[in-house]
């Protein structure tokens, strides 16, 4: 083991502090209040709106408390893109139409981003972050330089925005860094209920994690970064599949549609809040697809 390997986690994510770019801009970053919090409400009132919605009253949310949720974009994104703004901004909207209190979002970028690359760089910039994401299915979280540079984000970030649960949402190569930075997370006692994993290669994860790791992609081989699976002995036991258009890239896509008029982003959502509610104490949940 190298002197670097043998560093606490803290003290290797404190490298990482002064290349910070700065604090995030104000494009990125979307929050969400309401004055419900400051209205005590006693138990019948409570309940009487909770009654026969098991399924919402779940353990990441039971007295309406603050929620941050971090988008996590993977590889080949543009931070002009803005891949995941109209999905922060339906997550504000489900909060407040459910009642459930506040909620702070803000979107990531951990394997960087292809805004103001000349031309010719794009390709191998690609085949890199590429790179990097394979390298992660593998190797402890704390070795990896783009999960360390995320969990310090997040950390960051949270300290001056963010309260209450931690619930990460990760497209494509993102999904595999959220899951190691909820992983570090944890270890320092942040509190993460959720692990959400959107069209990702599915790599697998620790027993305490199973439950908590939710993965969604394009069902049978549609999507090419589904293809990838390590997770033979320890798959995600919450696995489901939403069907959308034109591919991996457009999960997010608002101005994608079916027949029915159906966004690709309101599919997704409804899926991630469908993950969101589960209860990992109420009711154990069996696998939505089988591992092929």
């Amino acid at each position: 083991m190298t002197e670097q390997e043998s560093q606490p986690v803290s003290e290797r994510l404190s490298e990482f502090t002064t290349a910070q770019e700065g604090p995030f801009a104000s494009d990125e970053l979307s929050e969400f209040s309401t004055a419900d919090e400051d209205r005590a409400e006693t138990k019948g009132e409570f309940q009487s709106k909770t009654a026969g919605l098991k399924r919402q009253a779940s353990s990441a949310f039971p007295y309406m408390r603050k929620i941050t949720a971090y988008f996590v974009a993977g590889i080949g994104t543009w931070r002009s893109g803005n891949t995941f703004g109209s999905a922060m901004q339906l997550l504000q909207e489900r909060f407040r139409q459910e009642g459930r209190g506040e909620i702070h979002t803000a979107a990531l970028y951990p394997y960087g981003v292809m805004d103001h690359l000349p031309r010719h760089m794009v390709r191998w910039t690609m085949f890199r972050q590429a790179l990097q994401v394979i390298y992660d299915m593998y190797r402890r979280p704390e070795r990896s330089p783009a999960i360390l540079r995320l969990t310090q984000e997040i950390r960051q970030d949270y300290g001056i925005n963010g309260s209450g649960d931690i619930v990460l949402i990760g497209h494509s190569g993102g999904g595999v860094a959220a899951y190691g930075a909820a992983r570090l997370l944890s270890e320092q006692g942040y509190s993460v209920p959720h692990v959400i994993q959107v069209g990702s290669p599915e790599c697998h994860v620790r027993q305490e994690w199973r439950e908590r790791v939710y993965r969604l992609r394009q069902p049978g081989w549609s999507d090419w970064a589904t293809w990838w699976r390590f997770s033979l002995f320890r798959p995600p036991l919450r696995r489901d599949t939403v069907a959308i258009e034109k591919g991996h890239p457009y999960y997010f896509c608002s101005a994608t549609k079916d027949k029915e008029g159906v966004s690709n982003l309101s599919k997704v959502m409804d899926k991630i809040w469908s993950g969101l509610q589960y209860d990992t104490e109420f009711k154990r949940q069996p696998e939505l697809e089988p591992n092929v």
